[in-house]
């Protein structure tokens, strides 16, 4: 694992999983169960430009929980992907300022962005200390398109107005006024992500082809959010 990059809102960290494991990964991804996004709905957070992209079921990272609550339980290597995730905690700590308590409880999906896809700019909202993705494509070249976007000055929306579709005074505003970074979506490199960090993702171009971008995206859950779901 090497710390490519630490920023106020941000980390980026490439070679995150040993090679058998990152394999392992890869192949655990391809046997999910896929189904189109906005299947239960429209979810704002995916524009009506945005494509056509596929989601996997959504895991909790603490196993006993999703027993109780009768979720589906992680596919092994993904597992094996939540310790290693949750042995950061020390290493986020000191470079981050997240408590050891932030990984808990986490979710976590696969994802699938074929070509024509990508998603709006949006801050995941409340609920959530932050989010992670690990891209698990198995290359990835600059013409592909695909790459994350982060805001460099972003705070917390207090109205949720960023996931206004059509007439968005705050997200134009915000936008404006400020400069980000760029996250190439290169195999084994892994995001995390605080809550309230405005960003978005490109488009897929087609000259990707049959190459898509994948990764597993998940959300560090808040306190009161996990007393909820522990009842």
């Amino acid at each position: 694992m090497k710390v490519k990059l630490v920023c106020q809102n941000f980390i980026v960290m490439d070679e995150f999983l040993p090679t058998d494991a990152f394999a392992a990964l890869w192949k655990a991804f391809q046997s999910e169960s896929f189904q189109s996004i906005n299947t239960a709905g429209w979810n704002k957070v995916w524009g009506l430009t945005d494509g056509h992209g596929r989601e996997g079921p959504s895991y909790l990272s603490d196993l006993t929980l999703a027993q109780k609550l009768k979720s589906p339980l992680p596919p092994l290597a993904y597992q094996t992907f939540i310790a290693e995730l949750k042995a950061l905690t020390d290493l986020v700590e000191q470079k981050f300022g997240w408590s050891r308590s932030v990984f808990d409880v986490f979710t976590l999906r696969s994802f699938i962005y074929p070509p024509d896809c990508g998603l709006a700019w949006h801050d995941d909202g409340k609920g959530r200390h932050g989010a992670f993705t690990i891209y698990v494509n198995q290359t990835w070249h600059p013409a592909w398109g695909g790459e994350l976007l982060l805001d460099s000055g972003s705070e917390p929306s207090a109205d949720q107005s960023t996931l206004a579709p059509f007439d968005n005074p705050h997200l134009i505003k915000q936008l404006a006024g400020s400069l980000g970074t760029y996250v190439f979506p290169w195999p084994n490199r892994l995001v995390l992500l605080k809550s309230g960090t405005l960003h978005t993702i490109k488009k897929v171009d087609a000259a990707a082809g049959h190459h898509a971008r994948c990764s597993l995206t998940g959300f560090f859950l808040e306190e009161s959010t996990v007393a909820k779901l522990r009842g």
